[in-house]
């Protein structure tokens, strides 16, 4: 097919976008660094748009390489699916169980539908997932709490983050009149509305907030205990508070107009790009109070392998 890329060219752009530089894509595809730089010279030729830009950081893809991630990524499958069949005992590393939040099974069952490795999620809240690594019970877990500090027999690693966000019916508007985080703007779910608001006074904003109902994750869910904290500190430690069992919940809650919900980005993005909610940042915390880490909880005795497939496919689902 002439003018088309060929497979290692893909795979290599695909390589260099999740390693973050051409040294680390060329270690994790096992070639020499020059094979990485001739791959991506080869697939630039075929290219009018430019697909990589040299950053501080390392190689960051521009707009037109990242378009190229979707069949990157389906060619990975493909291949690997492939091998599966050709060799059915070596193709695959088999079934490992993994736990997962109730916040992030939806990215993680996306990923895990195109892994190498087959994994059985088990749900269950952050701290009770990471007990089960230490007693032995999960091999791995993907959390949003992790042990502080290093801890014997576990590997623990940042894999990425989530923001908190409030979500509501689109034209929602209780929350115009709260203060934004700087001060400076209205906060708001609907984002020309409150460019158009204008600033507004701190105390009237936070009385307007106090009025709101607020769905909130029932506890242990480390969303909602962010959520109560910030509104104590907010000082809205007395408005009205509904704990919601689940993710799903409250994304019903929210589409029946039950209050304003506070959830992880990710959880409600899809109803967001539909039309059917909208979403907007916290209204109140200080920088980064909205800022959810994600963490891969492993077991020492969890294999090599199995670590690195897990890794990369916590890896692919945070970048979903």
């Amino acid at each position: 097919m002439p003018g088309s890329p060929d497979a290692d060219q893909l795979l290599t752009l695909l390589a260099v976008a999740e390693a973050g530089n051409e040294s680390a894509a060329a270690e994790r595809l096992g070639v020499g660094q020059s094979s990485v730089s001739r791959r991506l010279a080869a697939l630039q030729k075929l290219s009018e748009a430019p697909l990589t830009h040299r950053a501080a950081t390392g190689t960051r893809l521009t707009s037109a390489g990242a378009a190229l991630l979707g069949p990157a990524r389906a060619l990975k499958a493909a291949l690997l699916e492939a091998g599966t069949l050709m060799d059915p005992a070596g193709g695959a590393l088999g079934k490992v169980r993994c736990g997962v939040s109730p916040h992030l099974v939806a990215r993680l069952a996306g990923a895990a539908a195109t892994s190498r490795i087959e994994v059985e999620l088990v749900e269950a809240h952050s701290d009770a997932l990471v007990n089960a690594v230490r007693r032995g019970e999960l091999p791995a877990a993907v959390t949003l709490s992790a042990p502080a500090g290093g801890e014997p027999g576990l590997r623990v690693l940042r894999a990425g983050e989530e923001r908190l966000v409030l979500a509501a019916l689109p034209g929602e508007g209780a929350l115009r009149t709260g203060p934004a985080r700087s001060g400076t703007e209205p906060a708001g779910l609907a984002h020309e509305s409150s460019r158009e608001a204008g600033p507004r006074d701190t105390r009237s904003g936070t009385a307007a907030l106090g009025l709101v109902k607020w769905l909130l994750p029932a506890a242990p869910s480390v969303v909602g205990e962010r959520a109560r904290a910030l509104l104590r500190r907010a000082g809205l430690a007395a408005a009205a508070q509904t704990p919601v069992p689940s993710p799903g919940a409250m994304r019903a809650a929210v589409l029946a107009g039950a209050g304003v919900g506070v959830a992880l980005r990710s959880e409600l993005a899809a109803e967001a790009a539909a039309g059917w909610l909208a979403l907007a940042p916290l209204p109140f915390g200080a920088e980064g109070d909205d800022v959810v880490s994600v963490w891969l909880v492993a077991s020492d005795s969890l294999g090599e392998d199995h670590a690195e497939s897990l890794t990369d496919l916590v890896a692919e689902a945070m970048r979903g």
